[in-house]
């Protein structure tokens, strides 16, 4: 499908102060998230339904419907950006994103969101989103085949999953050294001289 029209075609290349306009969505949707993870209780939540969904519930956290409210506006944020991507192309095709989601998988385990849930950042995401951004624009330039791009995006998750991995071994480690130093058994009482 093609032949969307002018009007619809300015939401993906229009410019609002000579700014793109998918920069100032982007931007809405990037502060409304920022937001709600680290101003309002939202965030909060949702960290500890990630940690610890038992735990969640029984403080009182609705463990069932916000994670069904965040995976509707992540419906709304893709559809938003399919939306954009139709209007700079001036066309659709079912095979139009293929692929984007080892993009998105990279960025995210970049920005230090575990794969477990319960730690990570907005700005921490960016940062992935951006340097993502910067490999594949920087390989685009010296010539680098599709095929090699998508092979070094995979490399950089390949090595995102890596540190996530170690990061948890880490702090696991340090739990257990933490809990060892609270058992009774490793307390000595010292008695001074009076």
């Amino acid at each position: 499908m093609s032949g969307f029209g002018e009007a619809f075609g300015k939401l993906g290349t229009g410019r609002w102060f000579d700014t793109p306009i998918p920069v100032f969505l982007a931007a809405g949707v990037f502060f409304l998230g920022f937001y709600a993870w680290n101003q309002a209780t939202t965030g909060r939540h949702l960290a500890a339904i990630g940690s610890d969904e038992v735990a969640a519930r029984a403080m009182g956290i609705r463990t069932k419907l916000l994670p069904f409210v965040v995976y509707g506006l992540s419906g709304l944020a893709a559809a938003m950006g399919g939306l954009i991507v139709t209007s700079q192309l001036d066309g659709a095709s079912l095979s139009i994103g293929n692929g984007e989601e080892l993009t998105v998988l990279t960025a995210v385990l970049l920005g230090g969101v575990s794969f477990k849930g319960g730690r990570g950042s907005l700005l921490g995401v960016l940062s992935g989103l951006l340097f993502l951004g910067a490999l594949r624009n920087g390989l685009i330039l010296l010539g680098v085949g599709t095929f090699w791009q998508q092979v070094s995006i995979g490399a950089a998750l390949f090595f995102a999953a890596a540190l996530d991995v170690l990061y948890q071994r880490l702090e696991r480690i340090a739990l257990e050294k933490a809990t060892d130093a609270d058992e009774p058994g490793d307390l000595k009482e010292t008695v001074g001289d009076d």
